[in-house]
């Protein structure tokens, strides 16, 4: 904004009234012509300290949502990719199958899926997944697939399935590549 601005003071009876069309809202009275200007030079002072303040407002508001909004979506990430990865979820379901065979009977599956080991998932994460499927205590594990993060590489698998082969069950281990 300029620093001199057009002003009008007018004499009104005993009094001067001033007003200034380039800031809306600044007027000054007085009862020296001199007074109203001082009077008028205060208001558009007070007024364009108040429009630089709900500028600057308006600005850290902004920066605020922007951190806010990226600021979530980075804890986000970081939540699925250092935290959620580590949980190893175990659930037993009783699953009901009519005429299963006396000899099926309280048989138990450990399924097993989506190890993922890679960039954030180590080799002791890996083993610590096998001790837990080994304790489950399933007649056969059964691993279903995903079991690297990178895609079309030996590398990874290389060195997951020799921890995989640890898995011990009764009945076998069974495994596909999945996806």
């Amino acid at each position: 904004m300029a620093d001199e601005y057009t002003i009008a003071v007018e004499k009104d009876g005993d009094y001067y009234v001033g007003y200034c069309l380039e800031v809306p809202g600044a007027n000054g009275q007085g009862s020296t012509e001199e007074e109203c200007r001082q009077n008028l030079a205060e208001a558009i002072k007070l007024i364009l300290e108040d429009q630089h303040e709900d500028v600057r407002r308006k600005m850290q508001r902004r920066k605020f949502l922007r951190l806010a909004f990226y600021g979530s979506i980075a804890a986000g990430g970081a939540y699925t990719g250092f935290v959620e990865h580590r949980i190893v979820r175990t659930n037993q379901y009783r699953i009901p199958v009519p005429n299963l065979p006396a000899a099926f009977e309280g048989f138990r599956i450990v399924h097993l899926t989506d190890v993922h080991y890679g960039f954030l998932v180590s080799k002791n994460f890996v083993r610590h997944v096998v001790r837990r499927a080994n304790e489950a205590g399933g007649d056969i594990i059964v691993c279903t697939g995903d079991y690297v993060h990178k895609r079309n590489t030996d590398e990874e698998l290389d060195v997951v399935w020799p921890l995989l082969s640890e898995l011990k069950a009764p009945l076998g281990v069974y495994a596909v590549l999945g996806n």
